[in-house]
């Protein structure tokens, strides 16, 4: 995981400061005392971490006692071992395993800090009393362990925020990736399928002399619908309220199945009707709410360009906000690379706008070919591309952008035989300066594609303030 220097920093400041040699001998004293009331301390912190409803999903009597107490109690007496701690990058690396941790299982931010202020409360409470008598010594060595536990945090967060981004991004790329894949003609396919399973409900349910039982009828969830929701939909439209609701209307629908085979089995016939009435209503509404989702897929995929397939500037908004936003919180940077084709104009004249939609198409599939898969490219205009690069400084954006110039110089076009001129683009590169106002960077790529213009095309520049 990587970190921007700026927080790197920070954190090895405060790390060097808490481990330094005028701390030695509080650490001894820290050592012997998680030696002696370790188990105590771990014992009370899961006992009472366990009471708390949100923890229950993390938290079994097994896993606790198997793993986590032996964990947590190997974790106090590491940090507050001054011997082994005299290495940052091995101490940073620890502590960055334990967040990666937390991020895979998806364990809150709120439910950790809540649970270090557990911790946190029993061993000073534990400390002023061992201490009682040595009033300085008790206040500094809860200082320095109060310092030690809200470092190791700083650490677990910073991790557990990375990790949170990559994954939103991965799953919107994932979710990009499916759409583009014509996804709309699987939602035809799982609405088939969820009224096939309802015919055969009923047949069952109302034919002559039918006994029908659990044997002869698959749940609603597991069925060939029920899986397509579980592991297609609720993965690519994890947020959507409506994949949301038919995820609980499979779970009603279920429920009331097992009810309605005991009516059918009892020949309880009206109350049977009743019941299968509601259960139609569910699987219409269900239904619904699957022709909604499918018609915002359409609406997502109108907002992508036709020809290049890459988003339009109705998304750039949302997307660089959400990228500044994150650069301001992260401290890292970013860069903006605003890319035009060079005499493009010239290609329309000569070849007509077919060939020039060509040319743009191709362009297009480099550039997006070129990037990584959490970097963004717009159709900005015309024959103007921005792409959006994360986590990069200027050197690297700058090498990213003269790849591409490159690749797009040395591409053979060779579906355009009759062009004869060579096809080229030129890149003006800037970086971002910490203003809030996303305008002023891409006012700043433009300035820098200007120059690039003026000073003969097929170039690469940054920006520079004057």
């Amino acid at each position: 995981m990587v970190f921007s220097m700026s927080y790197n920093t920070l954190q090895k400041e405060i790390f060097y400061d808490l481990y330094h040699t005028q701390n030695k001998e509080y650490f001894s004293t820290l050592q012997l005392f998680f030696e002696k009331h370790g188990e105590q301390i771990v014992d009370h912190f899961y006992t009472k971490l366990s009471s708390f409803e949100e923890s229950q999903d993390f938290l079994t009597s097994d896993v606790v006692e198997r793993r986590l107490k032996h964990s947590l109690l190997d974790w106090l007496l590491s940090i507050s071992n001054f011997t082994a701690n005299n290495d940052y990058s091995i101490y940073l690396e620890k502590q960055q395993q334990i967040g990666d941790t937390h991020a895979r299982i998806q364990v809150p931010v709120c439910l950790v800090n809540y649970a270090v202020n557990i911790l946190k409360q029993y061993i000073f409470r534990l400390l002023i009393k061992e201490e009682e008598e040595e009033v300085e010594e008790t206040a500094t060595l809860v200082n320095l362990i109060n310092r030690i536990i809200d470092l190791t945090v700083m650490l677990f967060n910073n991790v557990f925020f990375d990790d949170f981004i990559q994954q939103k991004k991965d799953e919107q790329n994932l979710c990009q990736h499916y759409i583009s894949h014509n996804l709309a003609i699987e939602f035809e396919q799982s609405r088939a399928d969820l009224l096939h399973w309802q015919r055969e409900l009923m047949t069952l349910l109302f034919y002559p002399y039918s006994k029908v039982s659990t044997k002869n009828i698959t749940p609603l969830s597991r069925s060939k619908f029920g899986l397509w929701i579980e592991h297609r939909a609720a993965l690519l439209f994890y947020n959507q309220s409506e994949v949301k609701k038919i995820k609980t209307n499979l779970y009603q629908i279920d429920k009331q199945l097992v009810e309605v085979i005991h009516l059918n089995k009892t020949e309880k016939w009206e109350q049977l009707a009743e019941q299968v009435t509601e259960l139609d209503q569910l699987i219409i509404t269900t239904d619904w709410l699957l022709d909604q989702v499918a018609k915002d897929i359409a609406k997502l995929e109108n907002n992508k360009d036709p020809l290049t397939k890459m988003f339009t500037r109705r998304y750039l908004p949302n997307i660089i906000q959400h990228e500044i936003h994150y650069c301001l919180e992260r401290n890292v940077s970013l860069g903006l690379i605003m890319v035009d084709l060079d005499y493009f104009k010239n290609i329309n004249d000569l070849y007509g706008h077919t060939v020039g939609d060509s040319v743009l198409s191709i362009t297009a599939a480099i550039l997006s070919n070129s990037i990584r898969a959490y970097d963004y490219v717009f159709r900005y205009g015309g024959e103007e591309f921005l792409i959006l690069i994360n986590n990069t400084d200027s050197k690297n954006c700058q090498a990213i952008a003269e790849e591409i110039r490159t690749k797009v110089a040395n591409h053979s076009f060779k579906d355009l035989p009759f062009i004869k001129d060579p096809i080229t683009i030129s890149l003006g590169v800037a970086m971002f300066d910490k203003h809030p106002d996303y305008e002023q960077l891409i006012n700043q790529a433009d300035q820098a594609l200007y120059m690039a213009k003026k000073n003969g095309r097929n170039r690469v520049e940054l920006y520079k303030a004057i």
